[in-house]
């Protein structure tokens, strides 16, 4: 289950950061992260292990992420969303 979703912009990085995590009893295995960009069509489907996504957009851009953990049995949990700004 995803017990952690976070979504800023970075003025530094001039990108938005999304960080992620996951708790399951026996492990976490992957994440499958996406996001979309002013309403636009879902990308960057993606399966990893890594729990920070950097995305290419605006400032002023609305972004949604939205990811879902695979535990080591290999069930897949609901997606979680998040919208900024």
């Amino acid at each position: 289950v995803v017990s952690s979703l976070k979504l800023w912009w970075s003025p530094s990085a001039a990108r938005w950061i999304a960080t992620y995590a996951a708790k399951d009893p026996g492990g976490i295995a992957l994440y499958q992260v996406r996001y979309r960009i002013n309403g636009g069509a879902w990308q960057g489907l993606t399966r990893t292990t890594k729990t920070r996504l950097t995305i290419k957009a605006s400032g002023r851009a609305q972004v949604k992420v939205s990811v879902r953990a695979r535990d080591a049995l290999g069930t897949w949990g609901a997606w979680r969303y998040l919208t900024r700004p």
